[in-house]
């Protein structure tokens, strides 16, 4: 019998190459009549100008990103006769991909695993081959490697869909990561090899407590200790088998150690190379022609650091004129719904599900952990493992009245129409590797903000896929809500979704009560005609092309081209590349990163001096990079001048001062007893930044001076933290004998000024006799805990005044509640002793 499909696949795709024509040949399904005049318009671009190496292709969430890259497979396969891959971040997408093509009658196959083998037709470039991220970027891909030769050789075109969402995927092929839980002997031994040298630089009590288990954040090993031992641990690594440990990344990184850092967590050892060596992976390094498909992302320049997109192709990107396509979305988030008085917003989101659920919706939550998702046991369907979670999305996809918890899946996964109505974004979206919460904690304030926004920006695109689709977008989690709370994050998101942001914002301000609150999300459930009306309007005036930053794209280009020229040992040339990169950087955090890059290119070229002075640098930018084997260079910290003024800025860095409360509340939660010693000076510098002084912890940046220095206004507290120790313990002559010591610090670097205070948290007030305590107060948790409230109300008063009435009122506010210098010495005890 005549197989028509099998013709009809033949006959569209034969010989034409323009991709408009080759859709007009097309079967369509339901539905489908026209491309968008988006599609229309960028297939049309990017026509004229094939042959170009790296192209940039830009689409909304929505916007029918899959269908252009299909076309534009198909056009490739026609003219060049070559294979032609199109690469998705998850199986699960590459089966929408694939279900796709086949509703259009284009001819594409899946690549299932190495078992299964390439089907001969991708190899021979008679259909589309549909894979993943992982197939081609991991360390023995049949597509080839470095090492292994391709089994389809040079492609003709390959296609990166959700490009920016493939981030994660790609650093991960690259990444040998010996987890503790599953290789705990080899664990231990590694990081003992380290130890040594976070001894030298004043942060073995950190390290121990990091492997022990105790802290959760990353350190970063010392690059010279790691190029001084890679070798040894490369032996280490080979006596246990890393093909028993991840023997899909080790053949990607054991020649290329020396371009490598180490990251160390409590629940893993991860060797990471400096930028994914992507050249290794063959197919994607040699196609002919390469795509990256991305919705509407505010920054390009991570493309280029992570992918080695070149700088012109990220600065020419083809982007859609307008917002067709892009979903009807009601943001909002109960936490910033009331400003000064913020109502239960559990009790407000509980309400609301509760009421979808009962209309037959679908509820979606997007939790950053399976740890975080139990939050919602009791109120949706919470999986306990990975696959667990697939058959929750295809539940979501074929059932309604669900409310399911879906941990870490931001990206790859697709929820249309009737499968979400409802998404909830539980928490800020970290990444699930150390190397990304690393890299977002040591880069707050640039390239951690990058990737925070843009994975933000996938989570909330899960839901109302189209431009006929909706839902409504609830944002909670305290940490979340603070991100977006700051108003300088605003500029890493893209035009659309700050729009709807602030449309949502907009929205809540007329919203009274929980009961409004609900009210106000039926508003777009139920297709409420106003609503539809000022969301078209609203979001119409964010259609506008994002303009990437010319300055940025040839920073990251500069920095990779400097780190290929280590892996190649031409240290001259990467020293040349790093000093460009230096002079592009406008944000200190990431120019002290390019100092620190430096100082590994010295010394690997043999010149120490040079190196230590480039460490001191980047240390000195970048307080979060591993200090220098030396001394760190001493800089003062100025007190603030103005402490009424002070309070106003900090409140005003924030959307409102609801926002500025909460981020206050968050760090004084560590003041207490069982907070570790890094928490609770962190959280103690944080308590007075947001009273109006200037503050710093010296012995965490010279490993001297006092734990917390807080100035203002001719004022200095020099601040030692006992805060662990017992109740019952006297402060000792020798305890006593530290804060004097830092006492000499801060008159050696600060010299004489108007007026000092020596201070030292401790539980109680009682010293030995000898202890010599008598000009030092005693900070106790009794006297923080009437700190903190008195802050927190100083705060809430303040930040509810008018811009004009604040900078009136503030200063007579701090001093109203003793916050000012006078007050909060006041408020301290002398320590007696009996």
């Amino acid at each position: 019998m005549v197989d028509f499909d099998s013709l009809n696949r033949v006959s569209s795709a034969n010989g034409e190459t323009d991709p408009r024509k080759i859709f007009q040949k097309l079967i369509k399904p339901d539905g489908v009549n026209e491309l968008y005049a988006s599609q229309s318009e960028l297939l049309d671009r990017w026509y004229r100008n094939k042959d170009v190496k790296d192209t940039i292709l830009k689409l909304p969430t929505g916007g029918g990103k899959s269908l252009v890259g299909l076309l534009q497979a198909q056009s490739s396969l026609n003219e060049l006769k070559q294979p032609a891959l199109y690469l998705t971040p998850t199986r699960q997408l590459m089966k929408q991909v694939c279900d796709e093509a086949d509703s259009f009658g284009i001819k594409a196959k899946p690549y299932l695993g190495a078992s299964e083998g390439i089907d001969p037709e991708i190899i021979n470039g008679q259909c589309v081959g549909i894979l993943t991220y992982e197939a081609v970027f991991n360390g023995l891909s049949k597509f080839g490697t470095r090492d292994k030769r391709s089994e389809v050789g040079k492609c003709g075109l390959v296609i990166l869909d959700d490009a920016h969402a493939a981030f994660e995927s790609v650093w991960d092929s690259f990444s040998f990561v010996i987890k503790q839980k599953n290789h705990k002997d080899l664990y231990n031994e590694i990081c003992s090899e380290f130890r040594e040298a976070f001894k030298q630089l004043n942060r073995a009590q950190t390290f121990d407590e990091i492997v022990s288990g105790k802290e959760h954040f990353v350190l970063d090993v010392p690059h010279w200790d790691w190029l001084q031992q890679k070798d040894a641990i490369s032996q280490i690594i080979q006596a246990y088998g890393p093909e028993n440990i991840d023997r899909f990344s080790w053949p990607h990184i054991r020649d290329e150690l020396h371009v490598c850092q180490v990251l160390i967590s409590r629940k893993s050892v991860s060797i990471v190379p400096l930028v994914p060596l992507t050249d290794r992976a063959f197919v994607f390094d040699t196609a002919k022609r390469r795509i990256f498909m991305s919705a509407t992302i505010a920054d390009d320049s991570e493309i280029v650091r992570n992918l080695g997109v070149s700088a012109q192709a990220a600065n020419n990107p083809l982007v859609a004129a307008s917002l067709a396509g892009v979903g009807e979305r009601m943001i909002l988030s109960p936490a910033l719904i009331k400003p000064i008085e913020p109502f239960d917003s559990t009790v407000m989101v509980k309400q609301l599900l509760s009421e979808v659920k009962k209309s037959n919706k679908n509820v979606a939550i997007l939790t950053p952990s399976f740890e975080a998702a139990m939050r919602w046991d009791g109120i949706a369907q919470v999986p306990k493992k990975g696959d667990e979670t697939e058959v929750l999305i295809e539940r979501l996809r074929t059932t309604k009245g669900l409310s399911a918890v879906l941990p870490r899946r931001y990206d790859g996964v697709d929820l249309p129409g009737e499968s979400c109505r409802v998404l909830i974004l539980d928490g800020l979206p970290y990444g699930n590797s150390d190397y990304d919460s690393w890299r977002i904690d040591t880069f707050s304030y640039g390239a951690g903000s990058v990737s925070l926004a843009q994975r933000i920006e996938q989570a909330i695109g899960r839901g109302a896929r189209g431009t006929s689709d909706y839902c409504v977008v609830l944002l909670t989690g305290s940490d979340l809500i603070n991100w977006i709370g700051v108003k300088s994050n605003q500029k890493f998101l893209s035009a659309g979704t700050l729009r709807q942001l602030e449309i949502g914002l907009e929205v809540s301000k007329a919203v009274n009560s929980p009961q409004d609150f609900v009210e106000t999300a039926w508003k777009c459930l139920n297709r409420d005609s106003s609503w539809r009306s000022y969301h078209a309007a609203e979001l119409g005036d964010a259609a506008v092309p994002v303009c990437p930053s010319e300055c940025d794209l040839q920073m990251r280009e500069r920095e990779r081209a400097a780190i290929d020229a280590l892996r190649v040992r031409q240290f001259t040339n990467a020293l040349s590349e790093l000093d460009k990169a230096i002079d592009l950087a406008t944000d200190q955090a990431t120019k002290g990163w390019f100092h620190q890059l430096k100082s590994r290119a010295l010394m690997q070229h043999g010149d120490d001096v040079s190196a230590e002075q480039s460490q001191v640098k980047a240390h000195g930018l970048n307080s979060r990079l591993t200090g220098p084997r030396g001394q760190v260079p001493f800089v003062a910290v100025a007190a603030t001048s103005n402490q009424g003024a002070s309070i106003v800025a900090k409140i005003n860095q924030y959307h409102h001062v609801g926002v500025a409360q909460r981020v206050f509340d968050d760090a004084a939660k560590h003041l207490s007893a069982i907070a570790t010693a890094n928490q609770f000076e962190t959280a103690l510098q944080t308590l007075f930044e947001f009273i109006g002084f200037s503050a710093s912890r010296p012995d965490d940046i010279y490993r001297k001076g006092p734990d917390v220095l807080a100035a203002t206004e001719g004022t200095h507290l020099i601040i030692e933290a006992k805060s662990r120790r017992r109740d019952k313990n006297k402060l000792t002559k020798t305890l006593h004998g530290q804060v004097m010591n830092h006492e000499n610090w801060f008159d050696t670097n600060y010299g004489v000024v108007e007026r000092k205070q020596r201070i030292i948290v401790y539980p109680t007030n009682k010293s030995e006799k000898n202890a010599g305590a008598d000009h030092t107060l005693a900070l106790t948790f009794a006297t923080i805990d009437q700190i903190v409230q008195s802050a927190r109300q100083a705060i809430k008063e303040i930040g509810s005044l008018g811009e004009d009435q604040k900078a009136f009122n503030a200063q007579r506010i701090l001093i109203d509640k003793g916050l000012e210098p006078d007050g909060i010495i006041q408020r301290l005890s002398q320590f007696t002793f009996e």
